[in-house]
Formats: C-alpha cells, structure tokens, sequence
C-alpha cells in the first residue's frame, strides 16, 4: 500500500525576493567605487598619523622646528582621515 502523502515528485521554482528596488541597488553600487577610494584614503592618513605619533614619542632628542612639523603634519593627517571617514560613511547615504 502506497503513502498518499508522499511523492517522488520535484518541482522547479524560482523564487525571488526583493529587499530594495533596482534604482537604489545601482544607486548603491555606482557609490561603492567612491566610498573604497575614501576608504583607502582614510587607511593612509591613519597610518601615517600613528607613525608620526609613534616617532614623535619615542624620539628624545629631535629639534624644536621638526617637533613642530611633525605635530602639524599630525594634525592634518588625523584631519583627512576623519574628513575621509566621514565620507565614507555619509556617502552610501546621498
């Protein structure tokens, strides 16, 4: 006696689901070269704001203008990498 409720048949479906509408899918992606440059961009400016950090506080015996070049340099690298941060994070937004 053969179970009604089972069968050995198959059948194919597609199914899709759609979590955002095709314009801000492109919308999306068309912003996400842009976002990795300041992304990129950000990565930099940190590093290179941290090794300026770390030269300035393990060298003793450096001159009192390249102190102050290297404070000004890190200021403005912390700067871009914020600026850049922010536009990372902003720009998948607009």
């Amino acid at each position: 006696m053969e179970n009604e409720f089972i069968t050995n048949e198959i059948k194919n479906r597609k199914v899709i689901y759609y979590l955002t509408n095709k314009n801000d899918l492109d919308a999306i992606k068309s912003k996400s070269i842009l976002a990795d440059i300041f992304l990129v961009i950000f990565s930099v400016c940190l590093g290179t704001a941290l090794t300026i950090l770390i030269t300035l506080e393990s060298t003793k015996n450096l001159s009192q203008d390249l102190i102050i070049k290297f404070t000004v340099s890190f200021y403005g690298f912390s700067a871009m990498a914020l600026f850049c941060l922010l536009f990372y994070i902003l720009l998948p937004t607009f």
